[in-house]
Order: structure tokens, then C-alpha cells, then sequence
């Protein structure tokens, strides 16, 4: 079918008074894209923005939106406080901590999303299941468009950031204009998010960007009536890291076979374009990460690295994202043994980015597979010295590397500009300035040494290590003696 028939077929759906694709006119589409995979031919590509009415309806629900909150950015960096009944990750926590089984799994949605994204910059995806309701699409309740205004509203933002927001916003209010009007009955929407191309070095560093991979993610989004299938890819955006961007350029060739042509080459514009492919043609993001791949010339998730099957990879993924659910639980748990301490979205949002990166450090040293680079080049040598006494069985130099590789790591699960002042370390983990709040938020248990988030406020305190607990200024518990005590058994032991 042509081109023009199809965008002749397009104007007169938009002039159907309600709204909606016609079913008639969706087989049409659809029966294009099948033929278009018949040939032998890559999948025809649609651009949302050519849906014109629903793209004007996202921009003013983005615009509407954007206009209720105040955005926060590093000119006015002014602490937030926040409702109750709003959807933030604090929230979550306190609601959880009450008893509420929808907030205990946002919670962990959220943390099984940082340690993924913490740990793995490239060759990994990961797939969730959303819903379409009352117009809205979202996950246990929580809306999809809150989450990125949550963003705009409680994170620090650049000028290239706030871009980068606005238009993950967007994307968002599109994928629910185009199921109400039938557009995703018949096709699958791909969005790219490039790392930036217009931030310095410097900065890209402040917002957490993982220069050696300069990772991009691809988001492809499927629904089956208001069930939804949101499936997410980390993939280089150069093959190894002495080497050019070829990201851009790939998905520039890509959508040239899928017969769009793009003309940005600003990493933040692109993600303002959502792709729209004929249903069929991919049943997970692993199969668009393939193609990207084959228009890179032959990478395997964007690196420098031998192709293997993406359907058995998929699984691979999946697997090892369950292998986390140990860590994830520890983490689901400390956070809400602390819920009375969080006073600000933000502090939550923090103490999530401490307790992973912590606990993440724990995976890198005991799963050989995962790239200790991620935590930045002194906590990676930490890291390497750990796994290498832990394989010889000297316990007392693994601990001593571990808690260096914990004090020095510099990782991210997604680019946010960190609010609190970090203490700078030395390459042996031993701090040399006080962090900006510590008076306030942090201290030193007293039944193990292990330096602890606590609030003279809260009524419940609990230590991540030993489980010693206060509640009302009363001790419930004085824990098990965490590191410190097993360190001198183990000592004991052998003498």
C-alpha cells in the first residue's frame, strides 16, 4: 500500500467524530506491515507525531501538567515537601510500612528498576506488566506520567535534563492518547533515549551518565487490550569505550529502513519521537535491540562483542534479574524499617540510591559476570582485590576491601544530580570531609560500628547490618553483632 494512501486513510480517521481507528482502516495498516515482513523488508515505521490530533492532546497534558508543579532546578534548589497522597517512592515507603501490599510491591518495582540499572549499562533488559486505566496507563496503581513528574518535581535538573523530562513526559501522555484512539490495537510504540550529545563532560558525570558505554535505552511498549508489556534495553552507544558514539547514527539507519527520516542529531530531541511498528513484528525489545545491532554493523547490544541468540538472551536477562531478588527483599526491608525518618521525597529517593549502591557492591564482588567499572575506577579495584581474597579464603582481607569498595563507589541506577555533599575518599575508603548533613542523618550504631541513616525525630531506628532496633527511644533489639562480631569469630576460629 502507498505511502500517501495511508496518510490519506490517517486524515480521514482523525475527522471520525469520537476519535477512534476505525477497525477496518487498522486491518488496512496492519496488513502493510505484514506484507512489508513477507518481503523479506524491515518493518514499515510510523511516527506518532504524525497522528496529529493526539499529539496535540499529549502536549497539553504535558503543558497542563508541567503547569500544576514547580519545577525544581539548580537555580532554585529549594527542599520539597509533599502531600501524603501523593505517588512518590516516600509515600510508598510509609504506606508499606502500615501494612498496604500495593505500596510494599511499588517499593520493590522500584528497587528491582535501580539495582538493574545500577549494575548493568549495556547487555540487559528487563519487562513489566502495566495497565490502560480509565485513560491512564499504570503499575500498581501508580500512574506512569506521575512517576516522570515526580522527577520534574523532586530531582535537580540542568536545562539539558529538564529536556530530557519534558519530553519522557510527553511520551507518556502519547502512549495513552494513542490507545484510546485504537492506534496501539494494530501497532507496538519504540522510544530511543540517547545519552546526552550537548552536555559537557563534567556534567555528565554530575547527572551519573556511564561515560564508557554512553548507554542508551530503548523502551518498547505493546498492548493487548489494557494489559501492557513494557519492555526496556540497555544498549552502548559505542562499542567499547576508547571509541566514537555510533548510537545516533544507528538509529538514524534504522529508522531509514523502517522508512522515517530523522534529521536530529541532538541525543535529547530524539527521544521525543515515538516510533509506531506494525504488531508482529517484534515480540520483545531484545528483537529491536537485534536490528539495532545488525545497523550498527554487527555489534551485540550496541558493544563489541560475539552476536547470541536474543530470544535465549532475553531469558538470561530475565533469570539473572530474578537472581536479585534477595538483594532487592534486604533493600525493600531497610527502607521500610526507616520510613519515619523520610520527611522529603527526595530523602527516600537518596536513601534508596545509598542502600543499593551498597548492597550492589555485595553482588559485583560474588557474580564474577557483572563490570566492576560501574562503580567508578577506585571502588572497581576494590572490588577485584575482594573477589580475589574471597576465591583464596582470606575473610579478614575481603572484609577490609569490601568496606573500601562500599566507602569509594560512585554509581548511579539513572541520571540524577545526587543532592547531598559526599564526603571526598581516599583510594583506601577512609573519608576526608564529613558529609554536609551528616548531624542530622547519619550516625554510628552502637552494637556494631556500621554507620546508619537515623533521625532523632523518627520513633523506629534499625541498623542495616547487625538489625539492632530502637523504637520510641526504647531498645527492642541489640542485633546479631552484623560484620564486626562474625569478623572476630571467624579470627577465633582460626587460632
Amino acid at each position: 500500500m502507498e505511502n500517501g494512501i495511508l496518510e490519506r486513510k490517517e486524515h480521514a480517521v482523525f475527522e471520525h467524530e469520537d476519535m477512534r481507528l476505525l477497525d477496518a482502516e487498522l486491518d488496512a495498516i496492519a496488513a502493510e506491515g505484514s506484507t512489508a515482513s513477507a518481503a523479506n523488508t524491515k518493518p514499515v515505521w510510523k511516527l506518532a507525531e504524525s497522528f496529529t490530533r493526539e499529539n496535540e492532546r499529549a502536549k497539553e497534558e504535558t503543558q497542563r501538567l508541567l503547569g500544576s508543579i514547580a519545577i525544581r532546578g539548580e537555580a532554585a534548589a529549594t527542599t520539597a515537601e509533599t502531600a501524603n497522597t501523593e505517588q512518590t517512592l516516600m509515600t510508598a515507603v510509609k504506606l508499606a510500612a502500615q501494612g498496604d501490599t500495593s505500596a510494599r510491591t511499588v517499593i520493590k518495582n522500584n528497587v528491582v528498576t535501580d539495582v538493574a540499572e545500577r549494575l548493568f549499562k549495556a547487555a540487559h533488559q528487563t519487562q513489566i506488566s502495566m495497565q490502560f486505566k480509565n485513560g491512564k496507563l499504570q503499575q500498581e496503581g501508580r500512574l506512569l506520567t506521575n512517576i516522570h513528574k515526580n522527577t520534574l518535581e523532586h530531582t535537580l535538573l540542568n536545562k539539558e535534563m529538564l529536556r530530557r523530562s519534558q519530553h519522557e513526559l510527553h511520551n507518556a501522555h502519547m502512549f495513552e492518547q494513542l490507545h484510546a484512539s485504537g492506534v496501539l490495537k494494530t501497532h507496538d510504540a519504540v522510544v530511543f533515549s540517547p545519552a546526552s550529545t550537548a552536555m559537557s563532560l563534567a556534567e555528565k558525570k554530575k547527572y551519573n551518565f556511564f561515560i564508557d558505554t554512553e548507554t542508551c535505552s530503548i523502551q518498547w511498549l505493546s498492548a493487548n487490550g489494557d494489559d501492557v508489556t513494557l519492555g526496556s534495553a540497555f544498549v552502548a552507544g559505542k562499542r567499547d569505550p576508547q571509541s566514537e558514539r555510533h548510537d545516533i547514527a544507528t538509529i538514524h539507519k534504522m529508522a531509514a529502513q523502517g522508512g522515517v527520516e530523522l534529521t536530529e542529531t541532538d541525543g535529547t530531541e530524539l527521544i521525543q519521537h515515538v516510533f509506531l511498528m506494525p504488531k508482529g513484528a517484534f515480540h520483545h525489545v531484545g528483537h529491536v535491540v537485534r536490528w539495532y545491532d545488525q545497523a550498527a554493523g554487527g555489534t551485540f547490544y550496541g558493544q563489541d562483542a560475539p552476536v547470541q541468540d536474543y530470544d535465549a538472551y532475553a531469558n538470561v536477562c530475565q533469570q539473572r534479574t530474578e537472581g536479585f531478588d534477595g538483594t532487592v527483599e534486604k533493600i525493600v526491608q531497610q527502607l521500610m524499617s526507616e520510613a519515619d525518618a523520610f520527611k522529603t521525597p527526595m530523602e527516600a529517593i537518596m536513601r534508596l540510591d545509598e542502600l543499593s549502591e551498597r548492597y550492589c557492591v555485595k553482588e559485583a564482588i560474588t557474580d564474577l559476570s557483572l563490570d566492576a567499572a560501574v562503580f567508578g575506577k577506585v571502588a572497581a579495584q576494590h572490588i577485584m582485590d575482594a573477589r580475589m581474597y574471597l576465591a583464596v579464603g582470606d575473610y579478614d582481607s575481603f572484609n577490609s576491601s569490601l568496606r573500601k569498595a562500599q566507602a569509594t563507589a560512585d554509581s548511579a541506577s539513572c541520571p540524577l544530580a545526587k543532592e547531598r555533599a559526599t564526603g571526598e575518599s581516599d583510594a583506601n575508603g577512609d573519608t576526608t570531609s564529613e558529609e554536609g548533613d551528616s548531624q542530622e542523618k547519619w550516625m554510628n550504631c552502637p552494637y556494631c560500628s556500621a554507620k546508619v541513616f537515623a533521625d532523632p525525630c523518627a520513633t523506629k531506628l534499625s541498623c542495616w547490618d547487625c538489625t539492632a532496633m530502637v523504637f520510641n527511644g526504647k531498645v527492642i533489639s541489640k542485633g546479631n553483632g552484623g560484620t564486626q562480631k562474625r569478623r572476630a569469630q571467624r579470627a577465633e576460629a582460626k587460632q
